[in-house]
């Protein structure tokens, strides 16, 4: 994000937030189910995890003030 408004920074990253959230749900809904078969128990289970963790980071984000450099920090996690 190049841009030091932190209007404009909050919607871009809402627009990153709606798309990685609405990729993540059909996922876990569609593709996640799919492959249990494929996949052991341990593997299909990591990658639940990592929805997850991407989540929490998601929800950290959007949490933090746009204005603070905290919260490009975070992005670039």
């Amino acid at each position: 994000m190049q841009s030091d408004n932190p209007q404009k920074i909050q919607e871009y990253f809402g627009q990153i937030y709606k798309d990685l959230t609405a990729h993540a749900e059909a996922e876990e809904e569609v593709v996640y189910p799919r492959i249990r078969a494929f996949y052991s128990e341990s593997d299909t289970q990591e990658l639940y995890s990592e929805q997850a963790e991407m989540k929490v980071q998601l929800d950290e984000i959007k949490s933090t003030n746009p204005s603070s450099p905290q919260f490009k920090d975070k992005i670039k996690q």
